[in-house]
């Protein structure tokens, strides 16, 4: 729960970290930024899970560890960062 001091209410929020960037990296398999997607963590919403269906973003569940990769290659069904 987010309290507001300003606006007197609260916010519930989910929280879905979605690794979103200019540009992709290179796969380093096959050194290429075609097929790589960005990997979103935390609990999707209907949209993410749209685009998850779309191929446009991976899901990485819901746990974050300093390690997790933020990429992935479809071609070669790789994770990266």
């Amino acid at each position: 729960i987010f309290y507001s001091y300003t606006n007197k209410f609260y916010c519930w929020f989910k929280i879905c970290i979605s690794m979103s960037y200019r540009a992709p990296k290179y796969c380093p398999k096959c050194d290429s930024n075609k097929d790589v997607i960005p990997i979103s963590y935390g609990k999707p919403t209907p949209k993410g899970f749209k685009e998850s269906d779309e191929g446009k973003i991976k899901l990485g569940g819901c746990v974050i560890y300093a390690n997790s990769p933020k990429w992935f290659c479809k071609k070669d069904n790789t994770s990266f960062n």
